[in-house]
């Protein structure tokens, strides 16, 4: 019996894990229970649905041990009632002394008159052997068979110790699913953390991509910025060796002509600040290019000398 008890927990076991496996979503599920009135005494509890399966395991263990326990107890007392009333009757059942003594002198005093009156002390110790007051208590197999059934008796039974069992099996087994779960529950952040982690490794990966082709991207327009300015460069050097080239020129040409050549140049110059004075709509800006204006055409009628002045205003 206690083969098969056994075989059926495990049985049990194993179902309620696979059970609990493959419905570990509904056994996290959170259950609420309150207690709204009277407000003095209102709560709110919020646990998984697999604690609650074990308080209902606890509760059931314990009620369970309490009729075994109750049971048990009745039994113990019936035992021990028993007991004492075969103390009682062992009591009442062992021979007195004085009848004993009696008894042994009656037996010596009918050896002496054997032969006078043999047969009817016979029939009187028979008759004295067979009445239950002076049966003597023998060592024989029975009393000793008799001894063992009162041991066993006497010995406490145990309460429903395969339900317990059972309880215990079930109620270990429920706690393994908590385990079970909350170990998953842990795994499953650890998932999507590692998964939030990779995600962001992906997101930096890409920037990090991204910043390297910004970065090449703005290496080549600075290459093409350097070579444009290389350009300029080359074109500012080869306008500055014209202007030196027509400075040198300038420089052999006669005083006169040369004076009036840069007049002419001041000229050009001031009409194109004059130009620029127009198009400006800050009137302080206007007044700094009209007064260079003025001053460019200063210079230019110093170099070009009185003379010339008459000359173009006749």
């Amino acid at each position: 019996m206690n083969q098969i008890k056994a075989v059926f927990a495990t049985v049990l076991f194993v179902l309620v894990m696979l059970l609990a496996v493959q419905n570990v979503d509904l056994l996290v599920r959170p259950v609420t229970v309150g207690l709204a009135w009277p407000r003095s005494l209102a709560f709110v509890l919020e646990f998984p649905l697999y604690a609650l399966i074990v308080l209902i395991f606890l509760v059931g263990f314990g009620l369970v041990s309490l009729f075994s326990l109750r049971e048990h107890l009745g039994r113990r007392k019936v035992l021990l009632d028993t007991l004492k009333k075969i103390k009682m009757l062992e009591q009442e059942l062992k021979p007195r002394s004085g009848e004993g003594q009696a008894f042994a002198t009656a037996v010596f005093e009918s050896r002496d008159a054997a032969h006078e009156t043999q047969e009817p002390l016979q029939s009187e110790t028979e008759q004295a052997m067979d009445s239950p007051e002076t049966t003597p208590v023998t060592d024989s197999p029975a009393s000793r068979t008799q001894i063992k059934d009162d041991e066993i008796l006497i010995r406490p039974s145990a309460p429903g110790w395969g339900a317990v069992l059972l309880l215990t099996a079930a109620l270990a087994l429920v706690f393994s699913g908590g385990v079970y779960i909350l170990l998953d529950e842990r795994v499953s952040e650890l998932t999507s953390q590692m998964d939030h982690l990779t995600g962001q490794t992906g997101h930096l990966s890409s920037a990090q991509q991204e910043l390297t082709r910004t970065w090449e991207q703005e290496r080549a327009t600075v290459r093409e910025e350097m070579g444009t300015l290389n350009q300029s460069h080359a074109v500012l050097l080869e306008e500055m060796g014209r202007l030196e080239q027509q400075l040198q020129a300038l420089s052999q040409l006669p005083g006169e002509v040369r004076k009036r050549l840069i007049a002419g140049f001041l000229r050009d110059t001031a009409g194109r600040a004059a130009f620029l004075g127009t198009q400006m709509e800050d009137e302080a800006q206007r007044d700094i290019l009209d007064g260079i204006h003025e001053r460019l055409q200063d210079l230019a009628s110093e170099l070009e000398g009185p003379a010339d002045r008459t000359g173009k205003q006749e």
